[in-house]
């Protein structure tokens, strides 16, 4: 195999949710696991999703995203993505979005029905 380099991906979520793009998350994350990509989920572990994948020995790290002061979120959040060094970083809404500095990977956003550039403006892909 000419590139036996192992990818890293951190998912960074908000609140408990419910619907399609929690399942999507859920199904993503395992199937990814299963696969042997290394993952880390930033999120409520008050989430039955982020707590399943956290069950199924996907390394998470609890944030109550958004808080009541962003800009310690915005802290805790890329100061892990810099010690985790991840080649992706996917965020699971606007208001993750919004607290992920630029860094040395791609950051891929989730778009919502009503569009929020200035939220998504850190994101390399939509």
């Amino acid at each position: 195999m000419e590139n036996d380099r192992f990818v890293k991906i951190v998912h960074v979520t908000t609140g408990s949710g419910y619907g399609g793009t929690w399942a999507q998350f859920e199904r993503l994350t395992l199937a990814l696991h299963a696969a042997g990509v290394g993952q880390r989920v930033l999120g409520s572990t008050q989430s039955p999703h982020v707590t399943r994948a956290q069950a199924s020995g996907i390394e998470t790290i609890a944030m109550d995203l958004p808080g009541s002061f962003a800009f310690m979120d915005r802290r805790k959040i890329n100061a892990e993505l810099k010690r985790y060094t991840p080649d992706v970083v996917m965020s699971w809404s606007p208001e993750a979005s919004a607290l992920i500095e630029p860094g040395g990977y791609v950051h891929v956003g989730l778009a919502p029905l009503v569009f929020d550039a200035p939220r998504l403006a850190t994101c390399g892909k939509l």
